[in-house]
């Protein structure tokens, strides 16, 4: 009976065997008990893990592969913003010879980030650390995009928030949590990126704990799937005495109250010449004339410098000033919106000036600002303000309904305002 079987065998017959035998000790080889990777773990998610934890190692990072052509080959998006592209690349592209499902220690995303193959961006992390087995599980498990299905991010925290810590040896362990839509809230702690703003003032781990290095204020920051969250941590001393010093107006009560938390005193008031000098060089740019300094100098009114102020907020200088300022901030020039565009840009900057508008209204007109900066003839409905030639790009994906909308004055504290004017 084996023989007469055998007789139906045909030659073409052999490949479709061949790969029938391969499929069958794949699985085997994956259900195979000593090739899972060690302890317990639940579905690994390749949006709010795989992701982020690439994201932390800084693979995808503008000085490795997050780069627009990535490096030797291999492009991750920056930062992890575009999760499609990242899994086309990890499980695609070079016929997909980056993982391996059978045998997934020996794929190369483990083995290069390891160390243990040659790898320009040098070790990344540990075959033991938590990244390296929460990669090997995701590839063990089939290395499933879970994009199209998992809940949207919809907060990031850190905590605690605000901190200040007057022990000199003190130090501080972070906690990162992550709000989602479906109302899940989970500890990311070990998969958020941690930075810091001054590293003369403290240093960060990449598992979050803050250590002192000097006395000082410093921003600590956790970045999760595209969003970050920012805590404010004081380092001070235990016997520092505040001086007291007198307030003449608002801006002293929040100053000297930032200064106090600082544990900073404040400096003397300025003589009336220093005073003169940096009143003229920062509201108009330029210093005064010998008369004016003399005038000022002889003046008896002890509210002199008030008078000086109000004085040099309505020389035409002012505006003058802070319209360059403010143009040079915001990009106007002619690479970005032509000769013409830049001069009517910077006519409707410093008319805006002129006219004392509140930031938050000069911030709003910015960002939804349309229309063309070629001469416009008058007509119906033709106005003749200044118009500008671009949209930001910021405001392309937004629904035109919405641009009415938008907190400008937030825009402008935090200073999401200028990333919004990126011109594309």
């Amino acid at each position: 009976m084996f023989h007469a079987g055998c007789q139906r065998i045909r030659p073409f017959h052999f490949p479709i065997l061949f790969w029938i035998c391969m499929l069958v000790a794949g699985q085997a080889l994956a259900q195979d008990p000593s090739k899972s990777p060690p302890g317990k773990m639940s579905e690994v998610s390749f949006l709010r893990e795989v992701v982020p934890v690439l994201t932390r190692e800084g693979c995808n990072s503008g000085a490795c592969h997050g780069t627009p052509s990535g490096k030797n080959g291999f492009r991750l998006s920056l930062r992890g913003y575009d999760p499609a592209l990242d899994f086309q690349s990890l499980t695609r592209d070079m016929q997909g010879r980056r993982i391996s499902r059978v045998e997934p220690e020996t794929s190369l995303i483990l083995l290069k980030a390891s160390g243990q193959m040659p790898h320009g961006g040098g070790r990344r992390f540990d075959p033991k650390s938590p990244s390296y087995e929460l990669l090997q599980h995701w590839i063990a498990q089939g290395a499933d995009d879970d994009s199209s299905r998992a809940s949207r991010l919809i907060k990031l925290e850190i905590i605690p928030d605000r901190r200040i810590l007057l022990d000199p040896k003190a130090d501080l362990s972070m906690r990162v949590q992550a709000h989602f839509a479906d109302s899940l809230v989970r500890d990311v702690t070990h998969l958020a990126r941690f930075s810091l703003n001054d590293e003369a003032v403290a240093r960060v781990t990449p598992q979050g704990k803050v250590a002192r290095v000097a006395k000082g204020e410093v921003a600590v920051s956790a970045e999760y799937l595209g969003q970050m969250a920012t805590a404010s941590i004081i380092f001070g001393v235990p016997d520092f005495t505040w001086h007291s010093p007198p307030e003449n107006n608002a801006i002293d009560r929040l100053v000297f109250a930032k200064l106090r938390l600082l544990q900073l005193q404040p400096s003397e008031l300025a003589s009336d010449e220093e005073f003169l000098r940096r009143s003229f060089l920062d509201a108009i740019g330029k210093l005064p004339s010998p008369a004016e300094a003399k005038r000022f100098l002889a003046d008896p009114n002890p509210h002199k410098r008030d008078g000086l102020i109000d004085a040099l907020l309505e020389r035409p200088e002012f505006t003058d000033w802070w319209a360059m300022k403010w143009t040079d901030r915001l990009g106007c020039n002619q690479r970005f919106v032509g000769k013409i565009g830049a001069v009517k840009y910077h006519d409707w900057i410093r008319q805006a000036i002129l006219d004392n508008m509140p930031e938050d209204e000069f911030v709003r007109r910015i960002v939804t600002a349309g229309g063309s900066p070629a001469p416009r003839s008058a007509g119906p409905g033709r106005g003749s303000g200044p118009a500008l030639s671009w949209r930001p790009a910021a405001m392309r994906s937004l629904p035109q309904s919405s641009w009415r909308t938008l907190d400008a004055g937030r825009l402008l504290r935090t200073g999401g305002f200028f990333r919004a004017l990126e011109i594309s």
